[in-house]
């Protein structure tokens, strides 16, 4: 987890905002990526104080195909218009992750699969 606090003269308006975001993708990794800010109060804990969240999960194309011609021809694809998408194969593999991914929909507990720090048994 993150945080970074900007002063008030750093971002005088929120369209400012956008301008700060360019300036921080500039300085990460290329796998990590801000999409937004927003101004907020200085007490503000974003782990507390959020409604909700939203994931988004990439992968790629090929991981799903095992055909090694396709998977030659799905290299070379720089548009959704492609006709090499079309392939049955291709939509077979898009069919069976629609599937898949329909139990990522809604709200589940997922803090149950994440870390959990490891505390004392002997109190202090």
């Amino acid at each position: 987890m993150a945080q970074l606090s900007v002063s008030d003269e750093e971002v005088e308006t929120s369209r400012h905002l956008p301008q700060l975001v360019r300036d921080l993708n500039t300085h990460l990794p290329e796998d990590v990526q801000v999409l937004s800010a927003a101004r907020c109060a200085k007490s503000t804990v974003a782990r507390h104080a959020l409604a909700g969240r939203e994931y988004t999960y990439f992968m790629p194309l090929a991981a799903l195909v095992r055909d090694e011609a396709l998977l030659e021809q799905l290299q070379h694809v720089t548009s959704i218009q492609d006709p090499v998408l079309s392939h049955a194969l291709v939509k077979q593999a898009l069919a069976k992750l629609g599937h898949c991914t329909q139990k990522y929909t809604g709200s589940h507990p997922w803090h149950n699969f994440t870390r959990h720090k490891q505390r004392s048994v002997l109190a202090r």
